[in-house]
C-alpha cells in the first residue's frame, strides 16, 4: 500500500502541475454556460478537458481508495457536491467509461465522508461518541448509499448502452 500511495501522490503533483484541476473547473463551468447549450457543435478543446477531467478524477478516486481503506486523511478532495460531475455524462464527448468512473467518484467520496464521521476523534471528546450517536452516523451512512444505489441504478436504466445491465450489477 505504501507503494501505491506513493504513485498516487506522485501522480497527483503532476496533475497539479499540469493544472488538471483547473480542466474540471473549465468542462464544468462551460457546461451551465448558456453559448454552449445554445450551440450544436462542441468547443474545440473539448476533447482534451473531458480527457484531463477524466485522469483528474480517476487519480482522486485512487487516492480516496487508497487513504479510506488505509484508515489515513485524505490529503485532496472534491469540493462542493460530488454528485455534480453527472452533468458531465450529457456531453458531447462524455464515453462509456465515465459510466464507470462518475459512480466511484461518488462512491469513494461518500466512503470517505463516512469515515470521516465514524473516527472523529472529536465526538469521543465532546461525549458525541456514544452507541446511539454512532448507530445514527451509521443509519445515516445505510441511508446514504441506499441512496446512491438506487440513482445509479435509475441513471442506467434510463442508458441505452447494451451494458448498462452489466454496470447496474
Amino acid at each position: 500500500t505504501s507503494e501505491r500511495s506513493l504513485l498516487v501522490s506522485v501522480a497527483m503533483r503532476m496533475a497539479l502541475t499540469i493544472g488538471l484541476p483547473e480542466a474540471y473547473d473549465e468542462l464544468m463551468s462551460q457546461t451551465f454556460s448558456s453559448e454552449w447549450q445554445r450551440s450544436e457543435t462542441p468547443m474545440t478543446n473539448e476533447a482534451m478537458l473531458m480527457r484531463k477531467t477524466r485522469t483528474w478524477l480517476f487519480i482522486l478516486v485512487m487516492g480516496h481508495i487508497l487513504h479510506v481503506d488505509a484508515g489515513d486523511i485524505l490529503s485532496l478532495q472534491l469540493t462542493g457536491n460530488v454528485r455534480r460531475c453527472r452533468v458531465l455524462l450529457q456531453r458531447p464527448t462524455s464515453a462509456k467509461q465515465d459510466l464507470c468512473l462518475w459512480p466511484q467518484i461518488e462512491l469513494n467520496s461518500l466512503r470517505a465522508r463516512i469515515q470521516a464521521t465514524l473516527s472523529d476523534p472529536r465526538r469521543v471528546i465532546a461525549g458525541n461518541g456514544s452507541d446511539q450517536a454512532i448507530m445514527d452516523d451509521v443509519r445515516d451512512a445505510i441511508i446514504d448509499l441506499d441512496v446512491w444505489f438506487a440513482d445509479w441504478a435509475r441513471i442506467y436504466d434510463a442508458s441505452s448502452d447494451p451494458q448498462a445491465p452489466w454496470l447496474k450489477l
